[in-house]
């Protein structure tokens, strides 16, 4: 019973996030670029991505009751997040400080309900730090080499949040995980332009957001199977040199 309401309350609110993303990305660039029966598609999405995220958390969180809340609600701004991006290229600020309310709340309750309160504070603090600097330091270089934007600044500002609420291990799967599987689908897309057009657009911008957010809840809820998985890939490596 419990997984049956999660997942309708989840799709109940991917509706409203649906609305709320269409709210911001009229409010910031004047119109919204999904028309006619697309519109209800992009809705029915988003409605089942919530309901969906909100089943797994619900299925495989191994938090407290409290930091379960916070972190379905917490898939919901990242639902939001993703969807201004792919849609608009966006990462509106009212999602980023409705962000960063909700990654505060969730690291403060894990640091209070925490063993080790020191210990638990500085791991959120080192993931915010090391999410930071591992996106702001490429988006120098590029703006400094070629004088425009590699990443943008609303990347950085998501995966600086996002390490807040993951501490410094699921911050590192998250930038591992998203710098990959984007790289891979953007070479994908190069490939298939240069099938299909004989050239590949090297100006297009895409968006980074999702990439992010997925591999965020990825972290968030299998950290621990990722991790032993790593170590166990790398202790194989090393066994076989």
């Amino acid at each position: 019973m419990k997984y049956v309401i999660c997942s309708l309350l989840g799709f109940c609110t991917g509706i409203c996030v649906y609305f709320l993303s269409v709210f911001l990305i009229k409010a910031e660039t004047g119109n919204f670029p999904v028309t006619g029966g697309k519109k209800f598609v992009c809705m029915l999405v988003s409605a089942f991505v919530c309901g969906a995220l909100c089943l797994l958390l619900a299925i495989y969180y191994k938090g407290a009751a409290m930091s379960l809340i916070i972190a379905m609600l917490i898939c919901q701004v990242l639902v939001l997040v993703s969807l201004c991006d792919l849609v608009s290229m966006i990462v509106p600020s009212v999602a980023l400080f409705l962000l960063f309310i909700l990654s505060t709340a969730y690291s403060a309750f894990d640091v209070l309900t925490g063993e080790n309160m020191l210990v638990c504070c500085i791991d959120h603090l080192c993931g915010c730090a090391f999410s930071f600097i591992i996106l702001y330091l490429p988006y120098k270089l590029s703006v400094a080499a070629k004088g425009r934007e590699g990443i943008g600044v609303g990347d950085i500002k998501l995966m600086t949040l996002l390490g807040l609420t993951l501490g410094l291990p699921g911050s590192f799967i998250t930038v591992f995980i998203a710098s990959i599987s984007a790289s891979l689908i953007l070479l994908i897309l190069r490939c298939v332009q240069h099938i299909k057009y004989g050239k590949a657009s090297k100006s297009k911008e895409y968006p980074f957001a999702p990439f992010i957010c997925i591999s965020a809840l990825s972290a968030l809820l299998f950290e621990d199977e990722i991790i032993s998985l790593y170590l166990l890939t790398f202790d194989t490596i090393t066994k076989l040199k």
